[in-house]
């Protein structure tokens, strides 16, 4: 399109030429337009009109970006984009633009794309639609940059969440925008790896991905980020964390439940055992019994079996290593409340206790442990 500064022959130009054409202020408005333009933008078009108002959503990054460009540069752009208006359908044109030479006015030529295929055009209209609609209704953002890094598309409803708008980052280079550890990823992209970490902004927590665009030659032309946000998720994971904490919690209450240790006297300590004794609880049962030996100097320590209604030989063999180790420690072990049911048990299992001290009751455990303890003093 050539570029005309005079307005007689800017008007005679506009009625002789078969083109949409449009004269524009450098912030984009519509100044002039010929009757093509008007077919193309609708019939409310007018000097306060916005020719980005007239770009289709999904084209709307990529117009910004090419005006900027022209805006900046002075040199002209040619570009595709949809473009409608009120009452008027979205059609696909290509736009060529140039700057007057005066630099306060842009030259706008709109020329209609040759129509695709019906299949193909089908095609690209439910690939947009797709798009359209999980860029509407999910909490997502979608950006793209130039290999520069500088932004040239943002759209969707995560957006509204970030409180960015399009126009905050379209044009701008968005590692003069954020800190170099919130561009890590786009720096890796850049040099050719996708990338993915997960951000917290403003207690919205994002899974940011990064993904090179390459040419044919495999060089990097730019990327296309991706920012889901996950806030709803990192908040179950945070509740999920803090149950199995809490139940770790109880659990280790439990466990210290299951194997209370009382000093009954000075240098005796009894373990007062309740329910199954099996593997895992017998070695919590020797390793506490041990340290507690060893750390109150216990001459005695009495394992009361008032509380176990069943023992077979994997708990008599438990038994015996506990008392064998308070044994190799210095002290003695006893056994105490061994249930009438349960003597029976080991008897007819032929479960051989004669070479451990059991007395039946804790109470009487107690005394022979006071009682010993006196005679050794006498000595």
């Amino acid at each position: 399109m050539q570029t005309i500064d005079h307005p007689e022959r800017l008007q005679e130009f506009f009625c002789e030429h078969p083109d949409a054409l449009i004269v524009a202020s450098r912030e984009g408005h519509c100044l002039h337009v010929n009757d093509a333009a008007v077919s193309a933008l609708g019939a409310d078009v007018g000097p306060q009109t916005l020719l980005s108002e007239r770009v289709h959503p999904g084209d709307y990054g990529l117009f910004l970006s090419e005006w900027a460009a022209l805006v900046a540069s002075g040199a002209p752009s040619v570009f595709t984009v949809l473009l409608g208006g009120k009452g008027v359908k979205y059609r696909t044109f290509v736009v060529h633009a140039r700057s007057a030479s005066s630099g306060d006015r842009v030259y706008v030529s709109l020329r209609p794309k040759d129509i695709e295929s019906d299949q193909e055009q089908s095609f690209a209209r439910r690939r947009e639609q797709v798009l359209r609609v999980i860029l509407d209704n999910l909490q997502i953002m979608v950006w793209a940059t130039d290999k520069e890094g500088m932004c040239t598309y943002a759209d969707g409803k995560g957006l509204e969440l970030s409180s960015v708008k399009p126009e905050d980052l379209i044009s701008k280079n968005a590692m003069a925008l954020y800190p170099p550890e919130a561009t890590a990823g786009l720096r890796k992209a850049l040099g050719g790896a996708m990338s993915r970490h997960v951000s917290n902004d403003n207690s919205q927590y994002w899974d940011n991905r990064v993904i090179p665009v390459q040419d044919e030659d495999g060089n990097v032309i730019g990327t296309v980020g991706m920012s889901l946000n996950v806030t709803e998720l990192q908040q179950a994971k945070a509740e999920l964390e803090a149950k199995l904490a809490l139940i770790e919690r109880q659990q280790e209450v439990i466990r210290n439940l299951e194997t209370p240790i009382i000093q009954v006297w000075d240098h005796v300590l009894t373990l007062p055992m309740v329910g199954v004794v099996d593997s895992r609880r017998a070695a919590r049962v020797m390793d506490d019994v041990l340290n507690a030996v060893n750390r109150m100097s216990a001459q005695f320590a009495i394992l009361d079996l008032t509380g176990v209604d069943i023992i077979d030989t994997a708990t008599a063999s438990h038994l015996f290593s506990i008392i064998g180790a308070v044994r190799l420690l210095g002290a003695e072990g006893i056994i105490s409340g061994i249930r009438p049911s349960v003597a029976q048990t080991m008897v007819s299992m032929g479960i051989d206790m004669s070479s451990i001290l059991t007395l039946s009751s804790l109470r009487d455990a107690l005394a022979l442990c006071m009682r010993r303890m006196r005679e050794n003093g006498r000595r």
